[in-house]
């Protein structure tokens, strides 16, 4: 989900196209888990450990621009 994020990391701050992934995490999230589709994103996020789309995708497109600025 995250392939090559630190080119397209601004399209997290557009709110429309963060929910478009926030909508696809929670689908994936809820087939995981077994959970209820009425189950909120937030609490499918805790139960299984994983960061909410934005925060996650921001970590690692910064991650990999240190990297890419450490290598030269």
């Amino acid at each position: 989900m995250y392939y090559e994020v630190f080119v397209w990391w601004k399209v997290l701050e557009r709110a429309t196209l963060a929910k478009k992934l926030e909508r696809v995490q929670r689908a994936a999230l809820i087939e995981v888990s077994g959970a209820l589709r009425t189950t909120p994103t937030i609490a499918l996020n805790a139960i299984l450990n994983i960061s909410a789309v934005d925060i996650a995708g921001r970590h690692i497109a910064a991650k990999c621009t240190l990297s890419l600025r450490e290598d030269g």
